[in-house]
């Protein structure tokens, strides 16, 4: 998309194009959480710098989010970053539901019932 806005790209942000407010509706119409910090750089090349590479999740995996970042220590031949997204994704056990044992029932106090 390569597109550039001050909410990730920070101040810094060159331009706001159509097409990112576009991004920013469709973002908000899904309920997607934005991840990527604001001036997070995402993509180099010599001195230029910016923000286009973006990690978008739902709300409900926002709040299980335990790292979200430019993954240095990955080594990359791209002028375009590597992103560590890592999400906690274990599990809670619920009680198992209820059952009727029906070999126990007193079947001749449901009959008389």
């Amino acid at each position: 998309m390569n597109l550039h806005h001050p909410i990730w790209g920070g101040e810094d942000a060159e331009e706001e194009p159509p097409e990112a407010d576009e991004l920013i509706h469709l973002m908000d119409e899904a309920r997607l959480q934005l991840l990527t910090e604001s001036g997070t750089v995402t993509w180099s090349r010599g001195e230029q710098r910016t923000t286009v590479d973006l990690t978008f999740v739902s709300q409900t995996l926002s709040e299980r989010l335990i790292v979200n970042e430019v993954a240095e220590d990955v080594s990359d031949d791209s002028d375009h970053h590597p992103i560590r997204t890592v999400i906690d994704t274990t599990t809670v056990a619920g009680e198992p539901p209820k059952r009727r044992n029906f070999k126990l029932m007193d079947t001749k106090k449901l009959v008389e019932h």
